[in-house]
């Protein structure tokens, strides 16, 4: 069944970040909530997502294949995110996850009509479950490459753990969306 009445808050304004800040801790996501996340950031159909919540009984290998990939995307984009913020070196272990998803995007763009509204979607070519998260690494390698301030405009700030309004209100004098500025609380 899809996850339609309780859709995750996707305010990042770019997928990956989306997926670090909707996402529980990476060891905790679970099949259903990487489903959950998939519908809500219009990656998959609510049909797609209640197909693919039943792939988890029925070949739960592919299921748990996507997962701990999902997991280590998760684990790594987070590890990134946190050192763009602290103005860090990032280790390039932590970009594997995003260049190992992004090695199976052999596809190409279409523009798709959905709802009256032309949107351009990626068609893979093949047909495997490691496409599901071929947009998100493909928002963290953008990211990545354009470095913070040319990909969001600004200059984040750096943030000390604590609660979301404290971080709100820092991030809101600065100019900086609030749930990039949140990925350094976690």
């Amino acid at each position: 069944m899809p996850f339609s009445t309780s859709a995750p808050r996707l305010l990042g304004g770019r997928l990956s970040l989306d997926f670090v800040n909707a996402a529980p801790s990476s060891a905790a996501l679970s099949w259903a909530h990487l489903i959950h996340f998939l519908e809500s950031a219009r990656i998959v159909s609510a049909e797609r997502g209640a197909q693919l919540l039943g792939l988890s009984p029925s070949d739960p290998r592919a299921a748990e294949a996507l997962l701990l990939k999902a997991r280590r995307l998760g684990s790594a984009l987070h590890k990134v995110f946190a050192a763009m913020l602290r103005k860090q070196r990032i280790a390039e272990e932590w970009t594997e996850p995003v260049n190992e998803i992004l090695r199976i995007t052999e596809g190409h763009d279409e523009l798709v009509a959905r709802d009256g509204v032309w949107k351009i979607e990626f068609i893979a070519r093949e047909g495997g479950l490691d496409w599901l998260l071929a947009a998100v690494a493909r928002s963290a390698a953008e990211i990545i490459a354009e470095g913070l301030a040319r990909a969001f405009g600004f200059v984040p700030i750096r943030t000390v753990a604590c609660s979301s309004t404290t971080i709100r209100a820092r991030a809101a004098a600065v100019g900086v969306r609030w749930p990039f500025a949140a990925i350094a609380a976690k």
